[in-house]
């Protein structure tokens, strides 16, 4: 017994890996006027005060912009002064999140359905096809963000494109009701329409066959699937359930909105259910050009399989002309880093890439 005991108490315990928490009002902290002055001050001293962050002046010299006084009080105010506004209006059942190498802010619920990096994912490959497609130069005409929730991928990608519309489409009113607000929050309130409906009933048909850029981060699971854990809330099961549209439903949209020669579309969808999409795009029909980027988390688990996979398709043959591999894979995060705010060059190109659109 005394050996068991010992052996026991030798044997080491393997720590979690601590992930490092971005949110200035967390999950634990309530969003109190104090918290929000607090958080705001934050902001402003990170833009204003000498020295400024490295990266700023790094961004802006690649942009070709001056980073001026009246340049950085500008960026200043659109994301501290905004805060206080009564049109963004923090709840005390929401989290104010920074995320994109503090380039976006996001409000989300605190108990509800929560971005995950797969959103991450889905922006940054877009940017990256799109210049690979169009080059760094073009802008879409517009971007049109479906299953918006909170709206970070048409918010990260308005940013990035500072000439194009975004379109966010979004069924749950209390998401497409905070998709607005971050929008706002964003500096994106002139440029970013959110339209609350479902996928498969709304009318966008003053859009069709003229958009550029379409993104989708769509419900994976059918009604009746109980492969994987019942979503706890109501929330989360219409951000997970294909309850109000299935996935034909959003491939059927997307081929009537792609312009018939420049327009490319991104869906994100798990790896383990890949076979589904590609029957779906069997089904629906009509894409010229499918294209596969496999996500691998990278890290330490560098030698596990992919969970994400990002499927591109366009109804012309640009796709096909811009990028002849069927299949490419990507890493999430370095291989052998155990730092899980660390991230491969495409997405640290991306993150360096938004926020210094302003005009000084």
């Amino acid at each position: 017994t005394t050996a068991s005991v010992s052996s026991k108490v030798a044997a080491p315990t393997q720590q979690p890996r601590k992930r490092k928490q971005h949110g200035p009002l967390q999950k634990q902290i309530p969003v109190t006027p104090n918290a929000l002055a607090q958080f705001i001050k934050y902001r402003r001293d990170l833009f204003v005060n000498m020295p400024r962050p490295v990266e700023l002046d790094a961004d802006a010299k690649a942009m070709g912009v001056e980073v001026t006084p009246a340049y950085v009080s500008r960026l200043a105010a659109i994301q501290c002064d905004v805060l206080a506004s009564e049109h963004v209006g923090v709840q005390p059942d929401e989290t104010l999140d920074v995320i994109f190498r503090h380039r976006v802010l996001l409000l989300q619920s605190r108990k509800g359905y929560r971005t995950t990096s797969d959103a991450m994912l889905l922006t940054c490959r877009a940017a990256e096809l799109w210049n690979e497609v169009h080059g760094d130069d073009a802008s879409p005409n517009i971007v049109v963000d479906v299953c918006a929730g909170s709206g970070v991928v048409g918010i990260g990608l308005g940013l990035r494109y500072a000439k194009s519309d975004v379109l966010a489409l979004e069924l749950q009113s209390q998401f497409a009701e905070r998709c607005h607000r971050n929008a706002i929050l964003n500096g994106l309130a002139k440029r970013m329409e959110v339209v609350n409906g479902n996928a498969s009933e709304v009318d966008l048909s003053h859009h069709l066959g003229s958009v550029d850029l379409l993104v989708c981060n769509p419900p994976y699971m059918q009604v009746d699937d109980y492969s994987t854990r019942d979503p706890q809330s109501e929330e989360r099961a219409l951000a997970k359930r294909e309850t109000a549209a299935t996935i034909d439903d959003f491939l059927r949209l997307t081929k009537s909105l792609l312009h018939p020669t420049r327009g490319i579309a991104l869906f994100v969808y798990p790896q383990k259910r890949r076979d589904r999409m590609n029957d779906a795009l069997d089904r629906v029909g009509g894409f010229h050009s499918i294209r596969w980027t496999d996500v691998h988390r990278g890290g330490i688990s560098y030698h596990k399989p992919s969970a994400t996979v990002i499927v591109a398709v366009s109804v012309g043959d640009i796709l096909a002309k811009a990028a002849p591999d069927v299949c490419t894979d990507r890493l999430m995060h370095p291989v052998g880093s155990e730092d899980v705010t660390k991230y491969t060059p495409w997405i640290e190109d991306f993150f360096s890439s938004i926020g210094l659109h302003v005009s000084p």
